[in-house]
């Protein structure tokens, strides 16, 4: 692991990112909240890392410009931030749409498989699985901003986006129970 990833890594170690929020709130496929009090307490070992993983990293530059090319919006890098009201609040973007009219939104990338495929919604809907959905309201409670896209590659060939709105109710509640949960 590079000297990047390891001050990445320690950082993460001190606060929520939006990948525990989901499995906080029990609707992760790939890890429980006890996995994320391992994790955070430096109790458990690095995650491997896997095909899903790499090609995920790998393709996440690739969707992100063709998200911007056939939104017709500009996007950039933001990396990590912390929450100034809420420190134990941080995220990890995976980038910025700016230039928007509705103001800048969070961009989250994803790549699924054939074994997930069927978690996601007709392309343009704000139907996005579950186990993202708090990803997404986590990076909005963050960054205080009022909407998210994600944009996501399926079987390498079918790609689609979703406009999350923000909505406040869930977000206060995702918001106190993360507060619980780092506190408690």
């Amino acid at each position: 692991m590079n000297a990047a990833d390891q001050e990445f890594h320690v950082k993460r170690q001190t606060c929520l990112g939006g990948s525990d929020a989901a499995a906080i709130l029990g609707k992760s496929k790939w890890q429980t909240d006890f996995d994320v009090w391992l994790a955070k307490t430096g109790r458990s070992k690095p995650i491997e890392d896997n095909e899903a993983m790499y090609w995920g990293r790998t393709l996440e530059d690739i969707i992100a410009r063709e998200y911007a090319q056939r939104k017709g919006v500009k996007i950039r890098r933001r990396g990590f931030i912390r929450d100034k009201q809420r420190p134990h609040m941080g995220a990890n973007l995976d980038r910025v749409i700016v230039g928007h009219e509705d103001g800048p939104g969070v961009l989250e990338v994803k790549t699924a498989g054939a074994y997930t495929a069927a978690d996601w919604w007709p392309d343009g809907t704000d139907q996005i699985p579950g186990y993202y959905l708090p990803q997404v309201a986590h990076y909005m409670a963050v960054t205080g901003y009022t909407w998210a896209a994600v944009a996501v590659l399926i079987g390498g060939s079918d790609f689609r986006t979703y406009d999350s709105p923000r909505e406040d109710l869930y977000i206060d509640a995702l918001v106190e129970i993360e507060e619980k949960w780092w506190r408690d």
